[in-house]
């Protein structure tokens, strides 16, 4: 901060010299900040909840001092993504009983770090996993991936983004991760069907102390394990008891051993 004083001895005037880059920092940490706030503003915090709050904001208005063009050591502390949602679902690539309402729902997922999930392959899917994978509904699974960010210190970030019209179409949305908080999980149905999903899962955007400038990752195609039916269109068929989350093999998008090309793809570009 430079200050100045007149000869008069009238009061001084002061302003941040803070450098563009750093000010460019400055704004997405204050941005992190007071997404964070608006997003709780309504909700009883949990004490977990309450402490990253204080110390984002904390440690935004501290960053504000900052004015050392040399010191590099905050620099990209966190980097947005602009994330593409592709289908590469159609008649040729999945001929088998290809439906006509081709479709992906909304997709939703969270940032975060190691040792958290909201679904496993080999076990039994969540309640809001099983609305997301039988109906492409968000709100139940939004829920879970909030509670889950309320209970441990493993997740930045939940978000929901755009579906794809068609088993061909693209949307984009952005994310924001860290080298904290590096990695990403999404999920989106397949639709019709009656409980299958496709997903990526702890995808790594900071690796050997770099963030990533573009990664396209490939999708799995997942059974959740909560509904019987056999093909796109079947009639709902709860599974009883349910069944452990697996990925497909079987017709009609399996070969037998693999679902081969992928359903979809997710490429993350940093902006």
């Amino acid at each position: 901060m430079l200050c100045t004083t007149t000869q008069n001895a009238k009061p001084r005037t002061c302003k941040f010299n803070i450098p563009k880059r750093n000010a460019e920092i400055f704004v997405r940490k204050a941005s992190t900040t007071l997404r964070y706030w608006k997003r709780y503003a309504h909700k009883s915090l949990t004490m977990n909840t309450f402490k990253k709050l204080l110390l984002l904001g904390i440690g935004t208005l501290a960053f504000a001092s900052c004015n050392n063009d040399d010191d590099e050591s905050n620099i990209d502390d966190d980097v947005t993504y602009v994330v593409t949602f592709t289908g590469t679902w159609d008649s040729t690539s999945h001929p088998t009983d290809f439906p006509d309402n081709d479709h992906f729902s909304p997709a939703i997922g969270m940032v975060h770090k190691e040792g958290v999930s909201f679904f496993k392959e080999g076990e039994l899917a969540s309640e809001g996993m099983e609305d997301m994978a039988e109906t492409g509904g968000t709100d139940i699974l939004n829920a879970e991936i909030d509670q889950l960010e309320d209970d441990t210190d493993l997740i930045e970030d939940e978000f929901v983004a755009g579906g794809l019209p068609t088993g061909t179409s693209s949307t984009t949305f952005e994310i924001e991760v860290s080298k904290e908080y590096p990695l990403v999980t999404v999920v989106s149905m397949i639709a019709p069907s009656p409980d299958w999903f496709v997903a990526v899962e702890n995808v790594a955007l900071y690796e050997n102390g770099t963030f990533l400038d573009s990664l396209t990752v490939e999708t799995e195609a997942y059974d959740a394990g909560t509904d019987s039916g056999f093909n796109f269109t079947s009639p709902n068929d709860d599974t009883n008891p349910a069944e452990n989350i697996a990925k497909i093999t079987s017709a009609p998008l399996g070969n037998g051993s693999a679902v081969t090309p992928s359903m979809a793809k997710f490429t993350f570009k940093r902006k």
